[in-house]
């Protein structure tokens, strides 16, 4: 369930990106056509170069360009989706940007210990040993080995199967045999050394798999907090961007600043909204990775399951 939420949400976000991408494209869009529009203007009266005009005019272009490609990765991402969902094709849906987040404080050690009682990952580290131990219990059993074996053997002859077995002849046969090996060249000793040597080959594997289960988990945790201040700093980020932008574009139209300063203002603005997006993205895919790999809700600190009904 929460390997599938990992994909819902890289699903979910895929989509919003291209959503987002397709308004701050038809935003940008209409914005360059005003800018254009007064900047023909400007030229018209000789307030402003020829130079200044086209470079207005290419932005423009490159404007209506993104609004193409924006509303391609959008239907392209809606499909997906769709087929990810199992919906038809004329569901339609807009998402709205999760900008709430779930608070909670995540122990370390309780997260190790979660995933520890939880996964079976770890139960099978368990099972590996004791099958390594089994190998060299069966090899050392074997070391001193001696085979018996027992025949007898009767014969008759009947006009039907069931007479075979009623009264049989005398000449009857019975063989029993005992093989003790004396001289094996060595082949107990080295079965047993291949024993020992997988059992050490084994627990070296076993041990780095260990460390390797709980290093994804403490590496995951550490970043938790990390990805959280990540989405509050691109949050305000965004914020500051926005307005930046809307003085900038104000002081274009009274003439305080050049287009180029515009197109910077515009640019930041643009990445910190791309940037705020992609830090929630990496804050709930952390917080179903982090749910998967211990199976434990921290935000509501229950486990994902009923180990009764398991």
């Amino acid at each position: 369930m929460e390997f599938i939420s990992t994909q819902a949400v890289d699903r979910f976000f895929s989509y919003l990106d291209a959503q987002i991408n397709l308004q701050i494209a038809k935003y940008n869009l209409a914005n360059n056509d005003t800018i254009y529009k007064i900047e023909e203007g400007r030229y018209n009266l000789g307030t402003t170069s020829k130079d200044k005009l086209l470079q207005v005019e290419l932005q423009l272009l490159r404007s209506k360009q993104s609004v193409a490609q924006a509303n391609l990765d959008l239907q392209t991402n809606r499909l997906r989706l769709r087929t990810f969902l199992g919906l038809n094709e004329e569901s339609d849906f807009e998402f709205v940007l999760p900008e709430s987040t779930p608070q909670f404080d995540i122990s370390l050690e309780k997260a190790l210990e979660s995933a520890k009682n939880n996964r079976s990952d770890y139960i099978a580290f368990e099972r590996r040993k004791v099958e390594a131990e089994k190998e060299i219990a069966q090899a050392r059993g074997q070391r001193f080995r001696a085979d018996l074996t027992a025949s007898f053997g009767a014969n008759n002859n009947a006009v039907d199967y069931g007479g075979i077995y009623v009264n049989p002849d005398n000449q009857q046969r019975a063989n029993i045999q005992l093989d003790i090996p004396i001289l094996d060249w060595g082949r107990n000793k080295s079965r047993m050394k291949t024993a020992l040597a997988n059992k050490q080959l084994n627990d070296y594997v076993i041990a780095q798999d260990e460390v390797n289960f709980e290093q994804e988990v403490i590496t995951l945790v550490r970043q938790m907090e990390v990805i959280r201040l990540q989405v509050e700093i691109a949050k305000a980020s965004d914020k500051v961007a926005q307005e930046r932008y809307i003085v900038a574009q104000n002081r274009y139209l009274i003439g305080k600043i050049d287009i180029t300063n515009l197109n910077i203002a515009l640019t930041e603005k643009d990445d910190a909204k791309r940037s705020y997006v992609n830090a929630l993205r990496a804050f709930w895919k952390a917080y179903y990775d982090l749910r998967r790999l211990t199976l434990y809700d921290f935000s509501n600190n229950q486990l994902l399951y009923n180990p009764d009904l398991e």
